[in-house]
């Protein structure tokens, strides 16, 4: 898949009104260049933060209340995707 396939296919979701899970999306999106309404998103990042204090990692937010442990050696969007999933049931 062409970097140009996979913005396409980004687009249309986007364009369809998907809701989006996961942790850090806002980024994600910037660094895309993609625009989205953020009542698609649903942010783990924002979900589970405290007011006035640092943003929680997906690290440890899945060690902390889910009990797994993520990105030991490398990093996996899929694993990081499905753990953002499981903090948001």
């Amino acid at each position: 898949t062409t970097m140009k396939a996979a913005y396409m296919k980004l687009r249309y979701l986007v364009d369809m009104g998907c809701i989006f899970v996961g942790h850090g999306l806002k980024k994600d999106f910037r660094m895309m260049n993609v625009m989205i309404n953020p009542s698609n998103t649903i942010d783990t990042v924002e979900i589970y933060h405290l007011k006035q204090q640092r943003k929680l990692s997906l690290r440890f937010l899945a060690s902390y209340l889910l009990g797994i442990h993520i990105q030991g050696t490398t990093h996996d969007s899929i694993e990081d995707a499905l753990t953002a999933l499981k903090l948001y049931k």
